[in-house]
């Protein structure tokens, strides 16, 4: 939930490739605008936004201790 409400700065409950590659050079990471086409093609309903739960199913982890982890986690950001 922390990763999603940064990059979801207008609290929409979605990202678009565009967002999210501004919010993620903000925190210093620099993705090349085809590597965004491809994650939201292969995980998003569609290639031009990404809900949240569409969102989490695409990045918690597969390990279910982990993914309990990090479900049962407070937000942690301002």
């Amino acid at each position: 939930m922390d990763a999603f409400g940064l990059l979801d700065r207008e609290c929409r409950s979605e990202v678009n490739p565009t967002e999210l590659r501004q919010q993620l050079a903000v925190l210093g990471l620099r993705l090349e605008s085809e590597d965004l086409t491809l994650v939201f093609h292969r995980y998003a309903d569609t290639d031009t936004s990404m809900c949240y739960t569409t969102f989490t199913d695409a990045f918690l982890p597969c390990d279910e201790y982990y993914c309990r982890l990090l479900i049962g986690k407070r937000l942690s950001y301002h």
